[in-house]
């Protein structure tokens, strides 16, 4: 019962420090007061400059400078706010993961790997991903492989998009070679296979035969509704990783 209890609360606790760190971060990304003070104070410290003595265009640059600095200095609070959020978060989970391996499973060793922290997180975004698809299985694919970088559970559980990428309907697929080619499949090729060999995260390839010389063809096919989404899914991550950037 107590453990219940102590489940529970911890739970409720991740549940809060999750949206307190997502408050903290768009308060960090977001542009400050201060900033749109400093450019105020630069237009009227310039206003004053053209009609002022060198004096009075030094005690501006001076004003300047003290608002920058106090900038700086909000921005670095907040960012010391959210990593302790951050902190506070991670603890709070590893102890719920410690929780549920003590009631799964007496080995720590394999808690660790089951029920640890990154391995949950890694599954969330494996499920991201895979939601999205088209880029988006292209940029997981792509951390699978940075096995420096990334704890060993992300590297594990990211290696699955080699081999489970999407497949797309043979709707689609004959929706997408009209659309680039005028006709269906059945009507360009003498065979086209409904079911595709092989399946990526941009496209997935057809075996077929040219209707003029029996030749046997290999048809890549792209996902339908990529060329209309990967713009912005690039823009999207785009702008992540430059939010990443100024965070951290």
């Amino acid at each position: 019962e107590d453990n219940r209890d102590d489940r529970v609360h911890l739970e409720n606790t991740i549940d809060q420090l999750e949206g307190e760190l997502e408050r903290a971060q768009h308060e960090y990304v977001k542009p400050t007061s201060l900033s749109s003070s400093n450019n105020n104070n630069n237009n009227n410290n310039h206003q004053r400059a053209e009609n002022d003595d060198s004096t009075d265009s030094d005690d501006a640059s001076h004003e300047s400078t003290s608002t920058l600095s106090k900038q700086t200095l909000a921005k670095r609070e907040l960012k010391e706010a959210m990593l302790d959020i951050a902190n506070q978060l991670a603890t709070a989970q590893e102890a719920l993961s410690s929780m549920e391996g003590d009631n799964n499973n007496n080995d720590m060793t394999n808690d660790a790997t089951d029920y640890g922290v990154h391995r949950r997180n890694a599954h969330r975004l494996l499920e991201l991903l895979r939601t999205n698809g088209g880029v988006y299985i292209k940029v997981g694919q792509h951390l699978a492989n940075l096995d420096l970088l990334l704890p060993e559970e992300y590297i594990q559980t990211l290696s699955s998009l080699f081999d489970d990428a999407p497949i797309s309907s043979y709707e689609d697929v004959c929706r997408v070679v009209k659309e680039e080619l005028g006709s269906l499949p059945s009507e360009i090729f003498g065979e086209f296979s409904e079911t595709p060999f092989a399946s990526a995260s941009l496209a997935q390839v057809h075996t077929a035969k040219c209707k003029e010389t029996g030749r046997n063809l290999a048809i890549k096919v792209q996902h339908r509704g990529l060329r209309e989404t990967s713009k912005g899914d690039l823009f999207a991550m785009g702008t992540v990783v430059s939010v990443a950037e100024r965070m951290f």
